[in-house]
């Protein structure tokens, strides 16, 4: 959570320097709630938003962690991926 607010931090100063002003802060999901408390230094900045989403909602584990089947199927309808005919 540290490196990607660091990230986000950059990438707004970055767009700043082009003339591109964020106003609004950066949502972030997590499903850590430790995380989530560690990164209110940048939420007061409004520099991201922080969102808590469990870790069954987590879409980017579909691509990094192994699922069961009923977790596989969920997440590929919320991808919309279907499979062929």
């Amino acid at each position: 959570m540290a490196l990607l607010t660091a990230k986000v931090t950059w990438l707004r100063w970055l767009l700043a320097d082009f003339g591109v002003f964020i106003t609004t802060p950066t949502l972030v999901l997590s499903d850590s709630t430790g995380a989530i408390s560690v990164a209110r230094a940048q939420v007061q900045a409004q520099v991201v938003a922080l969102q808590y989403v469990p870790s069954d909602l987590q879409f980017a584990d579909f691509f990094t962690k192994a699922q069961t089947r009923a977790q596989h199927d969920f997440l590929l309808s919320k991808l919309s991926v279907v499979d062929p005919p």
